[in-house]
């Protein structure tokens, strides 16, 4: 979505992500809603939830504090160990 943002509809970064993390977030609630009444919903996932959501608050916290170069390695670094998870 960044990307579609920034160059078709010519929005700066920061309302791009801000943006795109609006339609995410409505996206993910109505589909807990559709999973939730369908009884596709897992609860046993909770602590997983509560964790996200701290992590996100923390994570908010960070971004600002830290390098860009850095957060990029260590993006980058996260996403190849998590697809050599999903490769197993």
């Amino acid at each position: 979505l960044v990307p579609s943002f920034i160059y078709l509809l010519k929005m700066d970064e920061y309302s791009s992500r801000g943006t795109s993390i609006l339609v995410i977030f409505i996206f993910c609630i109505i589909n807990l809603i559709i999973y939730w009444k369908t009884f596709y919903f897992d609860i046993s996932i909770l602590p997983i939830i509560i964790g996200s959501i701290i992590g996100t608050f923390v994570g908010m916290k960070l971004v600002y504090k830290i390098n860009k170069n850095v957060l990029s390695i260590i993006f980058a670094v996260f996403t190849i160990i998590m697809g050599i998870g999903m490769i197993r």
